[in-house]
Order: structure tokens, then sequence, then C-alpha cells
């Protein structure tokens, strides 16, 4: 497998030292594939919700910004 990659035996050795063997998963690989595929779907829901959530924040910001300019040019 190294030398049809380009992978010395030193490295290889060193590689299967440092981080062992690679096991056959088989079918339970699909479900775990699966499973990360939908915890990422949820996870840009919420990055979606709390970007949405910003942004009404910001709106926020801009209007009470607005009332205060408006409230300083009373006061001149």
């Amino acid at each position: 497998m190294g030398e049809e990659v380009k992978i010395g035996k030193s490295r290889l050795q060193e590689w299967m030292g440092k981080y062992g063997e690679v096991k056959d998963e088989g079918v339970g690989r699909v479900d775990g594939v699966k499973e990360v595929e939908g915890e990422v779907k949820e996870m840009g829901w919420l990055v979606e919700e709390k970007e949405d959530r910003v942004g009404d924040r910001e709106e926020e910001v801009g209007i009470v910004k607005k009332g205060v300019e408006m409230l300083r040019k009373r006061k001149r």
C-alpha cells in the first residue's frame, strides 16, 4: 500500500505506531456517516437561527441609535 502512494516503510511504521490499525467498520460506518450528516444539518439550522437573532439585534440597535440621535437633537 505504501508503495502505491509513494510513502516509505519507516513513515508507515511511524504512523502505525502513532495511530494504530484502521479497523473495517463495515455497515456501522454508513450509519455513523448518516448520524454525522444529521448533526451537521442540525448545526446548520442552529447557525441560521443565531444569524437571524444577530440580525434582529443589529436592527434593534440601529433603531435605538436613531432614537438617541433624535433625542439629542431635541435637547439642542
